[in-house]
């Protein structure tokens, strides 16, 4: 058993060096922290066979796919993304515009726990927050549960490891293949919830796990996180109370102009 976990954390950790050599030189030594066991669920389908009631299947409301998701009274408003043309609508399910049928036609399952009775998110939860790049999708929501669709693999619930508070922003790198690397900010304060700290989350493969990398922010809500790519060089910003940090090192970020994401 001791020798196949070593097996997989020298997998693990090649992954992460790899993706290392792909942005900036000073996050060295962030691959080598420890990570947990990968947990996801798999969401179906819009064009599944839900069955309710499974915790693993959410399923799409309303039924017609063809009519607007609409935001509940309480929860955020719908967020509009526009790739390669075409311009994708989320509430509480991705959908995208056909301009033929002059209809929003759902793309992705229910991603929150909006209609989920019981659930921490049953009537006020809804996508907060939205990202794609070279192929890969991923969407938080509310109550904090991030969802993420790779190229040829179906949407999973990735936020095991997560904070459970709002997923204020989402970034994905575009210098690594796949969409496998991507950071998350959370809004709340870590002096709040102590049990579930920190503002900003990366992964190097795709939502398995998850890195805190908060280091020494300030313990304030984060508004945007970016990934400004310059001369071959990708540097990981994010924005809180108007002021934009650059990341060092995995416990340093440095104070940079406002304009440095622009």
């Amino acid at each position: 058993m001791r020798t196949l976990l070593l097996a997989a954390c020298a997998v693990l950790l090649a992954a992460a060096l790899a993706c290392e050599q792909v942005i900036q030189r000073t996050w060295e030594g962030f691959a080598g922290q420890a990570v947990p066991a990968a947990t996801s669920t798999t969401l179906a389908t819009a064009s599944a066979a839900a069955q309710p009631g499974s915790p693993a299947v959410r399923q799409l409301h309303p039924g017609n796919t063809s009519a607007p998701d609409q935001p509940l009274p309480y929860g955020p408003g719908p967020l509009l993304w526009s790739d390669h043309g075409t311009v994708y609508r989320a509430a509480h399910y991705l959908s995208a515009w056909n301009p033929s049928a002059r209809c929003w036609q759902a793309v992705s399952p229910d991603l929150t726990e909006a209609y989920q009775p019981g659930r921490d998110g049953a009537g006020i939860d809804g996508i907060s927050a939205l990202a794609a790049c070279n192929g890969a999708w991923y969407a938080g929501t509310l109550v904090g549960h991030v969802a993420v669709k790779l190229p040829g693999s179906p949407w999973r619930v990735v936020s095991s490891d997560l904070p459970a508070r709002t997923v204020t922003a989402i970034a994905v790198c575009p210098a690594v293949p796949g969409g496998r690397m991507a950071a998350v900010g959370y809004g709340g304060y870590s002096s709040a919830t102590p049990l579930e700290p920190g503002h900003v989350y990366v992964t190097f493969d795709g939502g398995a796990h998850w890195n805190d990398l908060t280091g020494d922010l300030p313990d304030l809500p984060v508004q945007s996180v970016h990934f400004a790519v310059t001369d071959g060089r990708t540097t990981l910003l994010v924005e809180l109370e108007n002021c934009w940090y650059r990341v060092v090192s995995p416990e340093h970020w440095a104070v940079v102009s406002p304009s440095a994401a622009g």
